[in-house]
């Protein structure tokens, strides 16, 4: 007899999925099982895999669903894992898992990868979801979208799920094995201006990309100025810039604080400019062109 009370809950806890594994396990039999799929009592979220009709929908729900159809030891990875991780902006139109070599299971909308290398594939969970870590997914990244992997190592950066020094370890650990991804992950980490410390947004990330487009002076990132840190320093300039993102400068508070802080900087000799979110991404070329004009003229007196 199946244990309705612990079937229950499992199709109304966490990513309320039950597999038909499971389902047996608890007292279900097959025949109950098809029985429920059938009259909609259930719904089958992907083959082998159920739960209520008219539940949430969510990305992690997504992704383990399919984690749990293709079979057992299955890791949602590549672009998929990162996405669940919290990046933004990767392609899912297909979800990327890897499985043991030897399997070929097949799923729609599922993209299989069965790795020779099986080193840092260690399983990790976040929000429910069987994936391959942080680190390897990066590097994976690098075979599929190699474009997407600077974005995504800033976005897990300063989300604080990785280190600059531990991205720096997996490549020397993958870089012998001459590994498809490990050249989009090391142009990356080379190009990455804020050493050991994480910067403290993507607005940040999207201004060091400016200035190395532009070829301006590679200014310093998070220098303590009188007791106040600022955001980007040119030192032989003597020209600071901050960064205002509206989440952090946008309230009346933040603007007293903003001016009083840049008056106590010009009375030391600096020059601040400060640069927003829209003006750094939309208008890149005028503020690298206000930038060049302004150390210039610092420069010249």
């Amino acid at each position: 007899m199946a244990d309705e009370r612990a079937v229950t809950k499992r199709l109304t806890t966490g990513l309320a999925l039950l597999t038909r594994a499971d389902a047996v396990g608890l007292g279900v039999s097959e025949r109950t099982w098809r029985r429920r799929i059938a009259s909609e009592r259930w719904c089958e979220v992907r083959p082998g895999v159920a739960g209520l009709p008219g539940w949430p929908d969510s990305l992690p729900r997504r992704v383990q669903a399919a984690v749990l159809s293709v079979g057992e030891g299955t890791l949602a990875s590549h672009g998929t894992s990162l996405s669940v991780w919290g990046v933004e902006g990767l392609d899912l139109a297909e979800l990327d898992v890897v499985v043991d070599r030897g399997r070929h299971p097949q799923l729609p909308g599922v993209r299989i990868h069965r790795p020779r290398d099986r080193d840092d594939l260690r399983p990790s969970r976040w929000a429910g979801v069987d994936l391959v870590n942080p680190l390897r997914a990066l590097l994976d990244l690098g075979q599929t979208l190699p474009e997407a992997v600077g974005d995504a190592l800033a976005q897990m950066i300063i989300a604080g799920r990785v280190a600059p020094s531990a991205v720096m370890a997996v490549l020397g650990r993958h870089a012998a094995h001459g590994r498809h991804g490990v050249a989009a992950l090391r142009d990356a980490v080379e190009g990455w201006p804020f050493g050991e410390r994480p910067p403290d947004s993507v607005l940040e990330v999207r201004f060091a990309e400016l200035i190395t487009a532009s070829g301006l002076p590679t200014p310093l990132f998070h220098q303590t100025i009188d007791a106040m840190v600022v955001d980007v320093v040119f030192p032989e300039a003597r020209v600071i810039v901050e960064l205002d993102g509206w989440d952090v400068h946008g309230s009346r508070h933040a603007f007293e604080v903003d001016r009083a802080r840049d008056a106590r900087l010009a009375a030391l000799g600096w020059v601040v400019v400060r640069f927003t979110w829209f003006q750094v991404v939309r208008q890149g070329d005028r503020v690298a062109a206000q930038l060049r004009s302004i150390l210039a003229q610092r420069q010249a007196a």
